[in-house]
């Protein structure tokens, strides 16, 4: 029986479906395409949470994380977490907000996308290729020589960054008859060399380091007409700017999250396949979408480069807005299928070991009814 003193949550089953019909699985599916990602769910417990049921938050987080790997493996990347597969009770959908709920710095929306252990150069060659930024959080005060380690990490994470350009990386040429540079070829031998050092060299002095991508909305600008725009010099006299009357419009940013956490060298082997990045953010969609709706919205004319700067300017003196992660108003949480109470760990495998055991019954009773 699972812990009183989980937390159940209602599951948003249409969603959920929805995820799994655009994989093309049967619920059936699901359960044995998470074993191979190294997720346990039972198909009573997916069943429950496309019916909508409440089921237990770390059960959820299970799903999430299986389609949000799903989704990656097969080139798509969306970022799914908890947040799309469960039901609030908060809505966040209004569009009016009033002035005092728009400056209310307590008012916020929890946002979270799920970091993955890294093991490998290609972990690391996704997560920075999708990012325009990139934040790096410590769990802990590094020593000299721990500091001197992660340095090498964060030299080689800058070095994929500005290699980035190359298609996806050396496994992708090596299933091309096109022919690259060697110079090239050699840049991301040596980083995937390099990678793969560091990760034993984190191993060995008990580091474990976790990486994901994270969107988020800000305010930038758009012409008002496009019909109507027109070239002008920016400081770079050989270099045309657009021209115009602008509006404030949303637009997304990418960050790289990194998070280096210490543990024991004995309990390597136990920590968490994945944690959850959370953000309580306080500029989230819905309240952006009104900031710049009437009545607060204004308009500049002037050139591109000008425009953002005067849309930043405008809400941060007029609302205290802000276009950059807060790092006080970050989290990381535990939701590997580890962390389970041991009777909620227990009563997920006994149910798998049930389903597995009628799914045999089944057969063999089909291959007497058909003579086999």
């Amino acid at each position: 029986m699972a812990n009183k003193n989980q937390k159940l949550i209602k599951a948003n089953g249409k969603a959920i479906c929805n995820f799994r019909t655009s994989l093309g699985f049967k619920q059936k599916d699901v359960v044995s395409e998470a074993k191979k990602f190294n997720i346990t769910i039972s198909l009573r417990n997916y069943q429950r949470a496309e019916a909508s049921e409440k089921i237990s938050q770390a059960n959820l987080n299970s799903i999430a994380i299986f389609f949000d790997m799903a989704f990656k493996a097969r080139g798509q990347f969306g970022n799914i977490n908890l947040n799309d597969v469960v039901i609030f009770d908060k809505d966040y959908s209004n569009k009016n907000f009033p002035i005092s709920l728009i400056k209310n710095e307590n008012d916020f929306q929890k946002e979270s996308c799920f970091l993955y252990k890294v093991s490998s150069y290609n972990q690391l060659f996704d997560v920075v290729k999708k990012s325009k930024l990139r934040k790096i959080f410590y769990q802990f005060t590094p020593s000299l020589n721990e500091k001197n380690i992660i340095k090498d990490v964060l030299l080689s994470i800058n070095q994929i960054h500005e290699n980035k350009n190359y298609d996806n990386g050396i496994t992708a040429h090596a299933n091309t008859s096109r022919y690259i540079e060697i110079g090239t070829e050699l840049k991301l031998l040596d980083e995937m060399s390099l990678a793969g050092n560091f990760i034993t060299k984190l191993n060995d002095a008990g580091i474990v380091l976790y990486a994901g991508n994270f969107d988020l909305k800000y305010i930038s600008c758009e012409l008002v007409d496009n019909a109507n725009v027109k070239k002008g010099l920016g400081e770079d006299p050989n270099d045309l700017h657009d021209e115009g009357d602008w509006k404030p419009s949303l637009e997304k940013n990418n960050y790289a999250i990194f998070y280096f956490q210490k543990v024991l060298k004995n309990q390597l082997d136990n920590t968490s396949d994945s944690i959850s990045f959370d953000y309580n953010n306080r500029w989230y969609e819905s309240k952006l979408k009104s900031l710049i709706s009437e009545p607060y919205k204004f308009k500049y004319t002037g050139i591109d480069y000008d425009a953002e700067q005067e849309f930043h300017h405008y809400y941060e003196h007029h609302f205290g807005y802000y276009n950059d992660l807060y790092f006080k108003s970050t989290n990381f949480s535990q939701i590997d299928f580890k962390t389970l109470k041991e009777d909620e760990r227990k009563k997920i495998y006994n149910e798998v070991k049930e389903e597995e055991e009628s799914s045999v019954l089944a057969e063999i009773l089909s291959d007497e009814i058909r003579g086999k």
